[in-house]
């Protein structure tokens, strides 16, 4: 008799050697290090990064958006 759980999920049949994972043949360098942390002062120069970066965007949209506007005003 067929297995219930695998007509009723519609899957076919594999090959055992499909599902089997192949190890590395050794590890990569640097993948078990421990995450370097930011300091306090890394994180707050990261954030006035941003956000300089974020104002300047602001007034970059808003010109577009006023040069586009003249732009069509212009051009009916």
């Amino acid at each position: 008799m067929p297995d219930t759980a695998k007509m009723l999920s519609g899957s076919l049949p594999m090959k055992s050697s499909a599902m089997e994972s192949s190890a590395s043949p050794k590890a990569k360098p640097g993948t078990s290090a421990k995450p370097y942390l930011l300091t306090p002062s890394e994180i707050d120069s990261l954030r006035q990064g941003m956000h300089s970066a974020s104002e300047w965007m602001r007034q970059e949209l808003r010109g577009r958006r006023i040069a586009g506007e003249q732009k069509s005003e212009k051009n009916p």
